[in-house]
């Protein structure tokens, strides 16, 4: 204490006088008992300035956190899907972040001895550190969300680039919130980096199912089978995509059950991805009973045809009836149709219309809808007509005296005069064209 206060020798250049010095020559201006030391080597005035800055780093830091929170509406838009309240995941860090960082110049400014100055700068390191991961971390989140809510504005989604860059910066945000806590820690870190060459083979086959969740979701980026919110057959899974990460896709299913896939499973399922339709098929059968006329059944094709090509959810083509054949029980009429919509619902109100008014077409023409059933008719057997007996007969006789049989097969010469020789489309149709040779 007394050498400093003898006179300094009178030199005409001189270094400046750092912070600490010059702090401490206005506190023993102010009071020279300041200057004692105390426990720990730390001088009066030194415990004044600590408790000093811890008065003011923390109402500061408020005010500061929440000028941030003005600035960049950290609470907005946050909903009941997030465990942790805002406050824990942004204020609070930016309040630590505040406090640590006054703390640092704090300590730049005090001279404090080292056995103080050293615990305290670990300290404020690791606040720093984790405070920081923390507030990085949950950042990360915020911004995903951000560019979520804009892509369903503009109609732009690529939820699996958001979700794999999001995954990749939550891990390099910890990877580079541990390694900054052992720099700070003085953990020998290094050694385990360069290891992570020797070890990588070990490290790989140990998280292989992971590695192969990480391609597959790369995988799913390049290719983009499905986006978040397309309804999907997903082999025996049938549901909407909820989400789309690194490790797996969790689907909707329709008892709304949330169903995890790992990507690497994912990517090798035979995905059907019925969002992504331009139209849906309306195909069914209508079965008519078999007392049905032909010409009923005529009447009825034309009519199922008109209506097809009158409907506006029906595209015309490749829109069509048709006579499909004879089952057990029943004429079958079978109906092929696009539906112009990729919405289910929308379909089955379309579908819905037009099964009603084949209804009504069926119940005009004057038959029924088949159904399997056993019928006994009660009639008076009229017998075999003898008449129609004996022409056959005869026509077969002739044909036997004229080796004219046509068994096993027709004879070339009938085959060729036969060719060709029935009307089709039939005489009476609107496509109906007699041959050149009947003209």
């Amino acid at each position: 204490m007394s050498l400093e206060d003898m006179p300094l020798a009178d030199v005409s250049v001189r270094s400046d006088s750092t912070p600490f010095f010059e702090i401490r020559n206005q506190v023993r201006s102010v009071h020279r008992d300041l200057l004692q030391e105390t426990a720990a080597s730390m001088e009066v005035w030194q415990w004044l300035a600590l408790l000093l800055w811890l008065l003011i780093s923390i109402p500061l830091s408020w005010v500061l956190t929440w000028l941030v929170d003005q600035l960049f509406r950290l609470k907005k838009g946050e909903g009941d899907h997030h465990a942790l309240s805002p406050t824990i995941r942004f204020l609070w860090p930016l309040r630590l972040i505040f406090v640590a960082t006054i703390g640092l110049l704090a300590l730049r400014t005090l001279g404090l001895p080292q056995t103080v100055d050293i615990p305290l700068r670990v300290v404020i390191g690791a606040t720093l550190s984790i405070a920081g991961g923390w507030l990085a971390y949950h950042l990360v989140d915020k911004v995903s969300e951000v560019l979520e809510a804009h892509s369903n504005r503009y109609r732009y989604r690529d939820e699996i680039l958001r979700s794999l860059g999001t995954a990749l910066a939550k891990l390099a945000v910890i990877i580079g919130a541990i390694l900054f806590l052992a720099e700070i820690l003085s953990l020998p870190y290094q050694g385990v980096v360069a290891g992570l060459g020797i070890g990588g083979l070990a490290v790989a086959l140990a998280a292989r199912s992971t590695l192969e969740n990480l391609i597959g979701g790369l995988t799913l980026f390049a290719d983009k089978p499905v986006e978040v919110g397309d309804f999907c057959q997903l082999g025996e899974h049938l549901g909407v995509i909820e989400g789309i990460g690194l490790r797996s896709v969790k689907v909707r299913s329709l008892d709304r059950t949330i169903i995890t896939i790992p990507n690497a499973e994912f990517v090798n399922l035979n995905i059907e991805n019925l969002t992504r339709r331009d139209r849906i098929l309306l195909r069914n059968t209508i079965s008519l009973r078999y007392e049905t006329t032909p010409d009923q059944l005529r009447w009825i094709l034309a009519e199922i045809r008109q209506l097809l090509l009158q409907h506006p959810m029906v595209a015309p083509e490749p829109a069509r009836a048709r006579f499909l054949g004879f089952g057990d029980h029943s004429l079958d009429v079978e109906i092929f149709a696009y539906v112009k919509t990729n919405d289910w619902n929308e379909f089955l109100g379309a579908q819905e219309d037009i099964f009603l008014r084949l209804i009504d077409l069926v119940d005009e023409s004057g038959t029924g809808f088949a159904f399997p059933s056993m019928v006994n008719y009660l009639a008076s057997d009229s017998g075999v007509d003898e008449e129609r007996t004996e022409r056959a007969e005869a026509i077969v006789q002739k044909l036997r005296e004229d080796s004219q049989l046509p068994f096993p097969n027709l004879g070339l010469q009938t085959r060729r005069e036969l060719r060709d020789t029935l009307d089709y489309p039939p005489k009476g149709s609107i496509d109906f064209k007699s041959r050149p040779d009947t003209e």
